[in-house]
């Protein structure tokens, strides 16, 4: 009977094998067609998506049937010699990337008519050109053709390039979203005709690429644009932008190399990056004047290393900051605390407050309770989130998380990151510290520590202990 009994469980099992049951195992990649799956390696680069033929002997070939030639860091002999060969163009075709590539000089010629080919006959929606360039080697001219390429949606332009267009030539880009350029002097008038003969254009960033002594005037013009990044680290890049539909700027660099300025203040301005250091203790004006023209935004962020230029001056601003939740500010000094509190003094929509701690700076035994300002009411009445950020467990640190607790009402989060890997009993010290604020817990929900992680369960258990 037993006997009876396993025979008909296996023939069940049987039975739903066959029928695709829940208790059968199929390969579903597998299973999958051949030009499906030629779209899924597409995604990855192109060294990647020729690595997959070592799979089975059904992915031998599947490659050959790309989508997209996306990152290819080949020289472009390389790829004429071996992968292009192999290489079985269909229609459907939309990604061609050539990111940080060698151009041999023999190669230009074909390359160039390749782009051509590429630009007339496929559907093109992604092309990217990057290649490395030495001082005695030529650049490559782009193809006037990738200029009219009415399917294209996002161009970059990188190093190794240069532009031979005629004066009279008319760009046509009528789908062009995304353009990244790298600015030198001499493609300084192309670059400003091609972002204004892009209409529907929505992300822009432009890069300052040669090492040459003369400044770059570039001024930017388009109706539609949303997202906008400006970067010179080589040499001064002065621009004059015109975005009214503006929502996200970026911008990095020296105050000594770049410049811009806003020909209206952008009023849908939702989040801006002002990584704009200083070098010396005086802050050029026209930084102030940037700071100023963003003041409709929502959030303001001063990223690592970059010191905030509100920092080293007592001078109030005329513009107020009314619409901003979220700040993102870097400490470097006990005495930016001043300058923090008189710029958040009209921010009375602030929510969020993030402190970052830069580099090996030093705080000091500041008595951050007697700083001698006048307290922001955003601190009292708005903010429900504060995150610290770099702290190297001082007493000093815990002084100001004591003088924030005593003054955030409403504060609902509370988020401490310490970054001292030298000092572990240091650093479990000033977190069992932070969690013995038994008066603050009453008013804070969660205190997160984000280097519980390298924590032992024992060292955790006796913080959690503080809080019973």
């Amino acid at each position: 009977m037993d006997d009876g009994r396993e025979r008909s469980k296996t023939r069940r099992i049987h039975k739903d094998h066959n029928n695709g049951g829940a208790n059968s195992e199929r390969d579903r990649l597998s299973s999958l067609p051949d030009p499906i799956l030629a779209d899924i390696i597409s995604l990855l680069p192109i060294t990647f998506a020729v690595s997959s033929a070592v799979l089975s002997r059904r992915w031998l070939c599947i490659w050959t049937q790309l989508t997209a030639i996306r990152h290819c860091t080949l020289s472009i002999q390389n790829f004429f010699n071996l992968l292009y060969p192999r290489l079985i163009f269909s229609s459907e075709i939309v990604v061609v990337e050539f990111y940080d590539s060698f151009l041999p000089p023999s190669a230009i010629a074909a390359f160039r008519s390749w782009v051509v080919q590429v630009c007339h006959h496929l559907p093109m929606k992604e092309i990217g050109l990057d290649f490395k360039h030495h001082g005695c080697s030529p650049l490559l001219s782009p193809p006037s053709s990738l200029f009219r390429c009415k399917s294209l949606k996002s161009l970059v332009l990188g190093k190794g390039l240069r532009y031979e267009l005629l004066d009279n030539f008319e760009i046509r880009l009528p789908s062009l979203r995304k353009l990244y350029i790298g600015l030198c002097s001499d493609n300084r008038s192309f670059t400003q005709k091609l972002v204004m003969s892009c209409p529907v254009l929505e992300a822009l960033w432009v890069s300052g690429l040669s090492s040459d002594a003369h400044s770059l005037y570039i001024q930017i013009t388009t109706k539609n644009l949303k997202r906008l990044r400006l970067s010179s680290m080589r040499h001064d890049l002065i621009a004059r932008i015109d975005t009214p539909k503006l929502e996200h700027f970026h911008v990095e660099g020296s105050p000594r190399l770049l410049k811009c300025y806003f020909a209206k203040p952008p009023r849908f301005l939702v989040e801006a990056k002002l990584f704009v250091g200083s070098e010396a203790n005086a802050v050029p004006s026209w930084t102030w004047e940037l700071l100023e023209s963003v003041y409709r935004v929502k959030t303001l962020s001063f990223p690592c290393e970059i010191l905030p230029p509100f920092c080293y001056t007592t001078v109030i601003h005329e513009k107020v900051f009314h619409s901003l939740t979220k700040l993102k500010i870097e400490l470097k000094f006990s005495n930016c605390w001043i300058p923090l509190m008189r710029f958040l003094l009209d921010c009375f929509s602030l929510q969020e407050l993030v402190i970052r701690r830069s580099g090996q700076s030093k705080w000091g035994d500041l008595n951050w309770s007697q700083i001698g300002c006048r307290l922001p009411i955003c601190l009292s009445t708005n903010v429900k989130s504060i995150r610290m950020q770099n702290l190297r467990g001082e007493k000093s640190e815990l002084g100001l998380i004591s003088f924030l607790l005593s003054i955030a009402n409403v504060l609902e989060t509370l988020d401490v990151s310490v970054v001292d890997t030298e000092n572990k009993g240091k650093e479990l010290g000033f977190l069992g510290h932070c969690w013995c604020f038994l008066e603050a817990l009453r008013i804070v929900r969660l205190i997160s520590l984000a280097n519980t992680a390298d924590m032992k369960t024992k060292d955790l258990d006796a913080c959690i202990e503080c809080l019973s």
